[in-house]
């Protein structure tokens, strides 16, 4: 279920160019409105799988006495990620409008490839979290 999650990040960055690409050439059009629902349900899909995460994390715990260390620093590196996330988005997005380099893209090209390396990652988890 996580890389499922994880896969379905790459059509909802990949559609933020895309939409604009669309609205700059197309307008409002059926077509504009089609991919934008389209990217919505993927990132519900996207937020279903967070809970996936947290099973996994729960089911690889060595034991059941070190499960809330676990889950409080698998939490502190979720917060800090978020709160380094948006200012880094938004460095690389007035990076990209300041140098017109992609156009404002840059922060989806980085975002995909950086999912591409997440995909990869879970693809080298084990399919099961059995304890020993």
């Amino acid at each position: 279920m996580v890389t499922v999650g994880i896969a379905g990040l790459l059509p909802t960055f990949a559609a933020f160019p895309l939409l604009s690409y669309l609205a700059r050439t197309q307008g409002l059009s059926p077509l504009v409105w089609t991919v934008t629902i389209i990217q919505i349900f993927l990132s519900i899909g996207l937020s279903l799988s967070y809970g996936a995460v947290f099973i996994c994390i729960s089911a690889a715990v060595p034991n059941r006495a070190s499960l809330g260390a676990t889950n409080g620093l698998c939490q502190l590196s979720a917060s800090l990620m978020r709160s380094i996330g948006p200012a880094a988005a938004n460095s690389l997005f007035s990076l990209s409008i300041e140098t017109g380099y992609m156009g404002g893209q840059l922060v989806y090209y980085v975002l995909i490839v950086t999912t591409c390396v997440a995909l990869w990652v879970a693809t080298q988890l084990p399919r099961s979290a059995g304890r020993s």
